[in-house]
């Protein structure tokens, strides 16, 4: 059975633990959700939740600028993983 997750906290602890000078990416990791996690439960989809927290993080759009840049590379990084936009990126997920 396909997975859809559709809320994920992981750009805020991959950003967290950047800013702790700790390299950890979305392929393997010690968070909840790693690629290789999804892989294993046979995930079709997952949303990546961007929030910050006002009174904790500083600066709220450079908090949130940096976890946007980090979806990106980690897109780059890991180029079976899709950037759905549409409906029609679903099917072809679900096709490929």
């Amino acid at each position: 059975m396909k997975v859809c997750d559709m809320h994920c906290d992981t750009l805020y602890e991959l950003e967290d633990a950047r800013f702790a000078n700790r390299e950890v990416h979305l392929l393997d990791n010690h968070l909840n959700i790693s690629l290789n996690k999804m892989k294993q439960g046979d995930y079709l989809l997952q949303t990546f939740a961007i929030f910050t927290h006002l009174m904790r993080n500083g600066d709220p759009e450079k908090h949130v600028a940096r976890m946007i840049d980090i979806f990106y590379n980690e897109l780059e990084l890991n180029t079976d993983l899709k950037h759905v936009l549409s409906y029609k990126d679903i099917e072809e997920a679900m096709n490929n």
